[in-house]
This record gives structure tokens, C-alpha cells and sequence, in this order.
């Protein structure tokens, strides 16, 4: 019974609803509806930011949860990529790297809960790699042209540390033995590692300069 209240609490329900809202982006990118793929694709952004500050400021921060949110995340980007790939022209190589990347690290992180039964908490280039899948995602939906070059350079680069990261965490954790627990209690809630100051600042480097430069794309583009 405890099991199954876990699973049912809103944070979980909230991440659930990512994988529930695909087949309604399905439908209306095909069917085109502007204004209804603008709400679903803000009710996808913000679910994805509620769930984890509701379970923290819930005291529902479980094992369970903190599988059901990147398994989520995952699920739903695989479809979404899909779609702008066989609806909006996503480039095969964009799509393919994006799934190579997913699939790697999914097997990844099952093999190691199915072995230690702790799931990895996702770090900051995790979460980072998410928000630029779901980016790209958003640029492609709405034929985005100018922000496309740039947001393609970002996704790659996301995907490939991120990736590296990863491997490099699954052969510690497999072959060098490294405790789950030990590597999770590092991070921040961000995701940034404890006591890592140079992948912290690469990290916030990075992507302030992905920020910077998506703010002067627009403000060009659309003189805001």
C-alpha cells in the first residue's frame, strides 16, 4: 500500500502527464493548431520544472520518483523528436545522435538500478541535454528558422558531454565499484557536483553563452 502511494503522489502524476500530453501533440501537429500546440507545449515545460520543486517542497522525494522523472523526460522527447523529424524536417543525423545518446544511457542507468537498486539521480549536464532537446523540439514545431543553426550546435554539444559524463559514470560505478549513494550525495539541486569547480564553471560557461546568444538572436530577429 505504501508502494503504491508513492507511485500515485502528485509529483508522479505530474511527470506521468509528459507521456499522457503525446498522443495530443501528435494530433495537432498533424492536424495544425497553433494555438493549442503553444498550451501543450507550455503545460510540458512547466510540468517538467513542478514535478521535482513539488516533491521537494512536499516531502515527496522518492527512489520511485527520481526514476519516474528522467524515464518520463525520456519517453516523451523520443516521441516528440520523432515527430518534428517525420512532420517538421529535424535532420536524420540531429535525430539518430538524439536517440543514440537516450538509448545508451537508458540501458545504462536500468543495468545499474537492476544491479545496486538505485536509480541515478540526473546531474546538471542531464538536465541541461533535456532542456535542449525540448528546445530544438519547440524551434522545429514552429519553424523557428533563425534559432535552428544555433540550436542544433547546442543540442550536440549537451548531447555529446552529457553522454560522456554518463559512460564515465557507468564505468565507475561497474567496473571500479563505485557506490551509487556516494555519487548522488554530490550533487546540488541543480545537478552541479560538490566540489568540482572547473565542470561546474564549464557548465555555467556553456550555457550562459547558449542563453547569450539565444537573447541577441531574438533581440535581431524581432527587435524586442
Amino acid at each position: 500500500m505504501q508502494k503504491k502511494e508513492e507511485f500515485f503522489n502528485l509529483p508522479n502524476l505530474i511527470s506521468l502527464l509528459r507521456i499522457v500530453l503525446i498522443p495530443f501533440f501528435y494530433y495537432y501537429i498533424k492536424n495544425f493548431n497553433l494555438n493549442v500546440l503553444i498550451f501543450l507545449a507550455i503545460l510540458m515545460g512547466v510540468s517538467d520544472f513542478l514535478d521535482g520543486f513539488l516533491a521537494r517542497k512536499l516531502g515527496k522525494v522518492s527512489d520511485v520518483g527520481k526514476f519516474l522523472d528522467p524515464f518520463c523526460d525520456k519517453v516523451a522527447l523520443f516521441f516528440l523528436i520523432f515527430l518534428i523529424f517525420y512532420y517538421r524536417n529535424f535532420p536524420a543525423w540531429a535525430f539518430w545522435y538524439t536517440i543514440f545518446r537516450e538509448v545508451t544511457v537508458a540501458l545504462g542507468g536500468l543495468l545499474i538500478l537492476n544491479k545496486r537498486k538505485i536509480p541515478i539521480t540526473p546531474n546538471f549536464w542531464g538536465k541541461a541535454n533535456v532542456t535542449a532537446e525540448f528546445f530544438i523540439f519547440i524551434v522545429y514545431l514552429f519553424g523557428i528558422d533563425f534559432l535552428k543553426r544555433d540550436g542544433l550546435i547546442a543540442l550536440f554539444v549537451y548531447l555529446t558531454i552529457s553522454l560522456l559524463i554518463y559512460l564515465k559514470l557507468f564505468y565507475e560505478i561497474i567496473f571500479q565499484k563505485r557506490e551509487v549513494s556516494e555519487i548522488v550525495k554530490n550533487y546540488s539541486s541543480y545537478g552541479f557536483v560538490r566540489g568540482n569547480k572547473f565542470m561546474n564553471f564549464t557548465a555555467i560557461l556553456i550555457t550562459f553563452y547558449f542563453i547569450f546568444k539565444l537573447v541577441y538572436l531574438l533581440w535581431i530577429n524581432l527587435k524586442i
